[in-house]
């Protein structure tokens, strides 16, 4: 693919499908001018639909995280674990050190920046 082909101009940059947009916007509207009404109550109801899922669906939940993990074990260890990506003669950019520094950073990261907002609210 020649790099050409990658050029946008402005009009193929951003296609958005306005029945899809603003149908989606006005349920999100709604639902969160819903909540902001009646907090309490939105409380209440979305706590009970919570316990519900965990206690209906859990077991599932469970059951598929396991398994994927255990997928990606299989593909880990099988013959595919060690197909390459990329060119014949490409060496990776980062060693195996500098991706887990990476994960690990972007996981400090995410926490900082989740429990950073949340922490707060939930002592409120």
């Amino acid at each position: 693919m020649s790099s050409a082909s990658l050029i946008k101009t402005p009009a193929e940059r951003v296609r958005v499908n306005s029945v899809v947009f603003f149908t989606s916007t006005l349920l999100i509207l709604c639902l969160t001018a819903l909540l902001i009404a009646a907090p309490e109550t939105a409380g209440r109801v979305l706590g009970q639909a919570q316990a519900w899922l965990s206690r209906s669906f859990g077991w599932y939940y469970m059951l598929v995280i396991g398994g994927y993990l255990l997928f990606v074990i299989a593909i880990a260890f099988s013959r595919y674990g060690k197909l390459k990506l990329g060119g014949k003669d490409d060496k990776p950019d980062f060693s195996y050190g500098a991706w887990a520094g990476m994960l690990f950073s972007s996981g400090i990261g995410i926490s900082l920046l989740y429990f950073g907002a949340s922490e707060p609210l939930d002592h409120y």
